[in-house]
């Protein structure tokens, strides 16, 4: 793995996954449950591609970068918590097999 990847990663993110909770009357809601901690590069779209990326979602878009487990899906059901921040993964742009980072777009619903 290039060391030059393992440098970019500045954010300690608990990335959780999506499953269902009982509510009191004994139905099912959906809610999101701790997946794994992990190492991630956050960075807000500026420009043209933030003005891009608003069109489609409702909220802040971030490019996020990761070194991704073997053992664990990274897909549109997961979210990203970062400090007091919710981040809904939009799409997984890229996988690397060979420098196991994945690249995607995330955003803070507003």
């Amino acid at each position: 793995m290039a060391r030059s990847v393992v440098g970019k990663m500045d954010s300690y993110v608990d990335v959780q996954t999506a499953s269902t909770a009982s509510d009191s009357i004994g139905g099912s809601i959906p809610t999101h449950a701790s997946a794994r901690k992990m190492w991630m590069r956050l960075t807000p779209l500026t420009g043209y591609r933030e003005i891009q990326y608003k069109q489609l979602v409702n909220g802040k878009p971030y490019d996020f970068e990761c070194i991704y487990p073997q053992d664990f899906t990274f897909d549109e059901e997961c979210t990203i918590v970062y400090g007091s921040k919710t981040l809904h993964v939009h799409s997984v742009i890229n996988k690397d097999e060979h420098t196991r980072t994945a690249k995607g777009i995330a955003y803070e619903k507003t």
